[in-house]
């Protein structure tokens, strides 16, 4: 039995008019697992990388490396299973809801997550297998594209690409693009074959692996007839995303540009403008993943031939029965507000409504003058600037000098690396004709002049440039300063 794509929309919604306060409830059980998983994991991650560098300052070299080692390779592994094996949870509680919608009842949030948690080991191994698959089938695409990223780009700094853009800058972006999409089929072909192997897991008593063979031969033929109504779908849900947000951020704009500038109340008009838009974009979301999943029930059903059963609530443990459940929820909602409204409270407690904003001149005042120079540094305090913002890395001779790339392709047209080239001999480097024929004496700082030049008049923001590992930047640059 085939539906007309337009049937099944309208089946669809008419399912979630019925489950609407279900489905809200659910996705905001969901939210309140998502925070909690996705804090401290965070916060892991994050130490993890600090103590790693083995210093405060983290170069990208440290982010790289750290990355790709076996240890973090196993965490994104194990965390994609994870994540995907609560976003098959969370489609868990969906489908159960869908299903409740076709037998003419209404099922609550908390039988609905009651469901997902039932299934939790099976579905965070269905993830897990998932995953594996997923980043199998990423490797050649990832190989491909480190590969085009060396042979064209690895010559020079980045920066000199998506500066001059060059023709080897268009080729990265046009293979990079054939590579993207590529993969893209591929992962959309291997989900749209997977489509059934999460209803198949709960609604067949299925083990991981046999529900992904039976997906895999229930979809056999069908990727289009599949595929495009859930392409339609969301393609929708985007563009009403889109045009709702930008409906809401021209209304605040207007309203803003003719609020005044005062902070009391232009900042409370921000809060309120953000939380309609971010407030407005989830609820678009929350839509798409319900109706998407009823879509995925209706598919499912038609593949069928005996009724599908849910787990009755004569199966739930009394400790964790729905009813439990709801009030455990309603709990953590309360507690989320109490403390959501008392860190506002806080936050707003501590803003001094009448305090200076500080101006930044990046780079220097990089608009008017080389970034990175004495010129611009002048005119960052001709200005009236508050701080200078400068980048140092050391020299071929070890001196501290102001500059951003690690070469001087950009700034200067020569293929030179900061690192391999000694102070003298950037002294007869033009750095400053690139930006205007008036700049062409200009010539590579050092730290020290620049500390000599501001001499309190402005300060500065001196951020490392680890273009190569140098340990010794940090205290070099410590006892100048």
């Amino acid at each position: 039995m085939h539906k007309p794509f337009l049937n099944r929309y309208k089946q669809a919604w008419k399912n979630l008019r019925k489950e609407t306060k279900p489905v809200v409830g659910f996705e905001v059980w969901f939210s309140l697992i998502y925070a909690v998983v996705l804090a401290p994991l965070t916060a892991w991650l994050l130490n993890k990388l600090l103590v790693s560098g083995g210093q405060l300052a983290v170069s990208n070299e440290d982010i790289i490396t750290f990355f790709l080692s076996p240890l973090c390779v196993l965490f994104i592994l194990l965390s994609i299973a994870f994540f995907l094996g609560l976003a098959f949870l969370e489609q868990v509680g969906l489908m159960v809801i869908s299903l409740a919608a076709v037998e003419g009842r209404v099922l609550s949030a908390s039988s609905a997550l009651w469901e997902s948690l039932a299934h939790f080991l099976p579905i965070i191994r269905l993830g897990l297998l998932q995953a594996m698959v997923f980043g199998a089938a990423s490797l050649p695409f990832l190989a491909a594209g480190a590969l085009t990223y060396v042979s064209f780009l690895g010559e020079h700094d980045i920066n000199y690409y998506l500066s001059a853009q060059p023709w080897q800058w268009w080729t990265v972006l046009v293979v990079s693009g054939i590579i993207f999409v590529s993969y893209l089929v591929i992962a959309a072909c291997l989900y749209i074959r997977w489509l059934f192997a999460i209803p198949v897991l709960i609604f067949e008593n299925a083990r991981p692996a046999q529900a992904l063979k039976k997906s895999w031969q229930r979809t056999r033929y069908r990727i289009l007839a599949l595929g495009m109504p859930q392409a339609v779908w969301w393609i929708f849900i985007l563009i009403a995303s889109i045009v709702t947000t930008l409906v809401f951020k021209t209304f605040f704009a207007y309203v803003l540009a003719h609020a005044g500038l005062k902070l009391a109340i232009i900042l409370p008009l921000v809060v309120v403008a953000l939380a309609v838009i971010v407030i407005t974009d989830l609820s678009w979301f929350i839509i798409g993943k319900a109706i998407h999943m009823f879509l995925i029930v209706d598919f499912y059903r038609e593949t069928v031939n005996s009724k599908i059963k849910v787990h009755e609530e004569s199966r739930v443990l009394k400790k964790l029965s729905p009813s439990i459940l709801k009030r455990i929820g309603w709990v953590g909602v309360c507690f989320a507000l109490v403390a959501g409204i008392a860190a506002g409270v806080a936050f707003l407690e501590n803003i001094n409504f009448d305090r200076h904003i500080a101006v930044t001149a990046h780079r220097g005042s990089s608009l008017k003058a080389p970034e990175n120079t004495m010129s611009a540094l002048r005119q960052a305090i001709a200005d009236g600037a508050d701080y200078a913002e400068i980048d140092v890395q050391t020299t071929a001779d070890g001196v501290v000098v102001l500059m951003h790339d690690a070469d001087l392709m950009r700034i200067a047209s020569v293929n030179r690396r900061i690192q391999d080239t000694r102070f003298d001999e950037l002294g007869e480097i033009d750095i400053g004709s690139w930006f205007s024929g008036d700049f062409s004496n200009e010539r590579t700082a050092t730290l020290d002049e620049a500390i000599k030049l501001v001499n309190g008049r402005i300060k500065l923001n001196i951020e490392l440039k680890y273009n190569r590992p140098d340990p010794e930047l940090v205290e070099k640059v410590g006892n100048i300063i």
